[in-house]
C-alpha cells in the first residue's frame, strides 16, 4: 500500500526579537511569554516597565532592559527624548527665521513661533512690516545685478 507522504518540513520563519542585540533565544520566549512580540513594542516600551513584565526570568534585570530597548530602538531608528532634551529642543524652535539677518537681528534670532499664522509668514506690522519689505527690495535688487553681470 503506496502512502502519500506530505512534507513534514516547517517553513522557518525567523523570530523578530532575535534581531535585537543583545536578545538570545531563551530571552525572546520570555519577552513573548510577557506579550512582546515585535521589535517595536520593545523599542515602544520604557525599560523599567519592561523589566517589571518580564521579570527576572532567563538572565533578564533592569540593566538588560536598557539594553536591548535601546538596540531596538537603534535598530528602527528611532529616538526618545527625555524631558531635559525635549525643553532643549523646544527652546530651539521658539523663533523662526526670516531668511533676512537684519530682521531677524531686530526680532531677536527670528520671528517668534506663535505669531505664525496658519503655516503662512509671519504676521508683521509697522516697522518689522517695512523691514520686510525692505528685506525683499534689497534681495531683488541683489539678483537683478547678479543677472546683469553674467551678460
Amino acid at each position: 500500500m503506496s502512502e502519500v507522504l506530505g512534507s513534514e518540513e516547517e517553513e522557518f520563519v525567523e523570530d523578530p526579537l532575535l534581531k535585537v542585540k543583545g536578545v538570545t533565544p531563551q530571552l525572546a520566549a520570555a519577552l513573548r511569554d510577557a506579550g512582546y512580540f515585535s521589535i517595536e513594542s520593545i523599542a515602544i516600551e520604557p525599560p523599567h516597565i519592561l523589566f517589571e513584565n518580564v521579570g527576572e526570568r532567563a538572565g533578564f534585570s533592569l540593566k538588560k532592559a536598557q539594553e536591548i530597548t535601546a538596540e531596538a530602538r537603534k535598530h528602527l531608528k528611532v529616538k526618545f527624548l527625555i524631558l531635559e532634551e525635549l525643553e532643549k529642543e523646544e527652546a530651539r524652535r521658539q523663533v523662526i527665521s526670516t531668511n533676512c539677518s537684519e530682521l531677524d537681528g531686530l526680532l531677536g534670532g527670528g520671528n517668534p513661533h506663535r505669531r505664525t499664522h496658519g503655516g503662512q509668514r509671519p504676521i508683521l506690522g509697522g516697522k518689522d512690516g517695512a523691514h520686510v519689505h525692505g528685506c525683499a527690495q534689497n534681495r531683488r535688487a541683489a539678483q537683478s545685478r547678479r543677472l546683469d553681470n553674467r551678460h
